[in-house]
């Protein structure tokens, strides 16, 4: 079971859940909090009733919503639609890349190294999934359409047969839209539904045929159809900095542990960015050293000692600054549509900056484009929009607009939803 977030910023606790429900659902929709009944609110128990419907009644229910969120009178909704259909026309996309493990042989010629995937249902990898904690990495919507940090080009997720739609959290309190606090998320709905195929598509889908279940997932949080394509575009207008493309190949590789085993699901990237212990086998270390650092002397085994320490060292170092830029990206462009789209904890000063920035900036993608582009970095970017902020005695002003004009559209789109699942009884009033 999945309890929907609110559209409304800092709602973190029960007690303040049960003061402001009642303010922040639309009218006809009052929220009762599972700790008070020990049940879901109504919008949940209603994605929850829905997805225990046939198939095709989900796609009836999904296409009428959506054939309304297209039709949609609503002024905020029609520029958003607007701009997804420019995403639609301006987005470069490529072939997915199936980057598998470095190749002992290639690394570690004559070592009789031998790696292979742990089982998918094994609990080692139940276990480094919770510890590298991989839904941070992913986006807080069911996602087809992503961006890759090494190509520059936008990728069909689902066709290239992985596709981990809205991640499964593995530890109490995840951040809202990527399933519960039980562990119970939404992940890859689409082969649950239509033949038990990891990333089977639905075929009555919208362009970018996600499940139905995942398309209405995005609906009541708000985001128009084909989201997932508009925020890939914003990521490939702000990713300028080509410095990090080697990176983002290199951090694509699966994760591996000194014992051969491998983790599907589970990047470099993902291993790193948790700040957690790792292993740092040869087979990793020295595409590094090879493809970035352009030091072909190291040879497996490397002998320990102060020049693997310097090696190890180097990957930490350049890991960081790419880390830095993807993060920033990542959080502009899912906090333009979303102004509370859950961040990383220490990611979380760069909310209030951002909306700032979107605001003065009246939403145009191309001067945000701009003004990112010109600050260089992130580090740059705080410099920049720091100095605007404290020289403007409107900054808070700025920033709350921003998000009240866009959280005003979310609604809209959400309660278009509400109202489809009213007409088809799985949303009940209270």
């Amino acid at each position: 079971m999945r309890a929907f977030r609110t559209l409304a910023v800092g709602i973190t606790t029960a007690q303040s859940f049960l003061v402001l429900a009642v303010s922040l659902f639309p009218a006809g929709v009052a929220v009762v909090s599972a700790q008070e009944e020990g049940g879901l609110d109504p919008v949940s128990a209603a994605f929850e009733k829905c997805a225990a419907a046939p198939l095709e009644t989900q796609k009836g229910v999904v296409a009428e919503i959506a054939r309304r969120i297209e039709e949609s009178g609503h002024e905020g909704i029609r520029r958003v639609l607007e701009l997804r259909d420019e995403a639609r026309r301006e987005l470069k996309k490529g072939e997915a890349q199936r980057i598998g493990y470095h190749e002992p042989e290639m690394f570690a010629p004559g070592q009789n190294v031998v790696r292979r995937y742990v089982d998918e249902t094994s609990n080692d990898l139940k276990l480094n999934l919770a510890t590298y904690r991989t839904w941070e990495s992913e986006y807080p919507f069911a996602a087809r359409i992503r961006y890759d940090y090494g190509t520059n080009l936008a990728y069909d997720a689902l066709a290239a047969g992985s596709a981990p739609l809205v991640p499964t959290p593995a530890s109490p309190g995840a951040g809202p839209g990527r399933g519960s606090g039980s562990g119970s998320g939404h992940k890859n709905k689409a082969a649950a539904e239509t033949d038990g195929s990891p990333g089977d598509p639905d075929p009555a889908g919208d362009e970018t045929d996600l499940a139905a279940i995942d398309r209405l997932w995005n609906y009541l949080y708000g985001y128009p159809p084909d989201g997932d394509v508009l925020v890939a575009w914003l990521e490939q207008q702000l990713d300028h900095d080509s410095r990090f493309d080697p990176y983002a190949l290199h951090f694509a590789h699966p994760y591996c542990d000194l014992d051969g085993r491998c983790y599907r699901g589970i990047t470099l990237y993902d291993a790193f960015a948790s700040r957690e212990k790792i292993d740092m086998p040869d087979i990793d270390v020295i595409p590094f050293a090879r493809a970035i650092l352009k030091d072909h002397s190291f040879r497996s085994p490397i002998p320990p000692g102060k020049r693997r320490d310097e090696l190890y060292a180097s990957i930490k170092r350049g890991f960081l600054p790419y880390f830095q830029h993807r993060t920033f990206v990542e959080a502009a462009a899912t906090l333009y549509l979303d102004p509370e789209a859950p961040l990383r904890p220490e990611h979380e000063p760069l909310r209030q900056r951002l909306l700032y920035l979107f605001s003065i900036k009246k939403g145009e993608v191309k001067e945000i484009r701009d003004f990112v582009r010109a600050a260089k970095d992130r580090a740059g970017f705080i410099e920049k929009i720091d100095a605007l902020q404290l020289a403007d005695p409107m900054m808070e002003k700025h920033r709350k607009a921003y998000a009240e004009q866009r959280n005003a559209v979310r609604w809209a789109v959400a309660e278009i939803a509400y109202a489809v699942l009213r007409e088809h009884g799985f949303l009940e009033d209270r």
